[in-house]
């Protein structure tokens, strides 16, 4: 409402968002194993900082009358996007980093998080952040701080991807601890085959 939209046009953006949503979701379907899933989870974040940026920046500075009027259509696409990017990369990492019988356990805390962020970004956003009589950049103040904090998750996600590199997932290391334990039994159970005594005595 603060940068020209009325009230019908207002929920125009979102409703394009979903939209594009629905296709990119089989687009994804093919472009996903091409790019890689810790890619797709970065590329996710990159489609988020993005939205913000043209939520907040791009919106006051290219002209709320001007171009600036179309930057929430663009940011909503981007954030639809980030959505159909984040989650599949996301689940698909825990499928392979996290044994089965604890997937389902990292996969609430995920959402639990992301619950308590609404229920607590709410109020700081409305209370705090956001001033119904702003003017000029100031009014884009809550999309500008959720820029700088995507840039952030952004950064996060490229640690994510250098530390997957670095370290073996939980299920390679179980396998490896069972293959050792194997192979230990059965060098254990061969040695007492081949020597009668020690089988005796054992």
């Amino acid at each position: 409402m603060l940068v020209g939209f009325d009230t019908g046009e207002a929920v125009l953006p979102a409703t394009l968002g979903t939209c594009c949503q629905v296709l990119f979701s089989g687009v994804m379907i093919s472009v996903m194993p091409k790019l890689g899933v810790y890619n797709a989870f970065i590329l996710g974040h990159v489609f988020f900082t993005l939205s913000f940026a043209f939520w907040g920046y791009f919106t006051i500075y290219l002209g709320e009358e001007g171009l600036g009027h179309w930057s929430p259509y663009v940011a909503n696409i981007l954030q639809s996007f980030g959505f159909t990017t984040v989650f599949p990369a996301f689940q698909t990492i825990v499928s392979q980093r996290v044994e089965e019988y604890n997937q389902s356990k990292c996969n609430a805390a995920f959402l639990c998080i992301g619950t308590a962020g609404a229920i607590l970004g709410t109020p700081l956003y409305s209370d705090y952040l956001f001033d119904g009589t702003a003017v000029g950049m100031a009014k884009a103040f809550p999309a500008n701080c959720s820029f700088w904090q995507s840039c952030g998750t952004v950064l996060l996600a490229i640690a994510t991807k250098q530390l997957a590199k670095t370290t073996k997932s939980i299920p390679e290391l179980t396998g490896e601890a069972e293959r050792k334990v194997a192979k230990d039994a059965a060098a254990e159970g061969f040695s007492t085959a081949s020597n009668p005594i020690a089988s005796e005595v054992s």
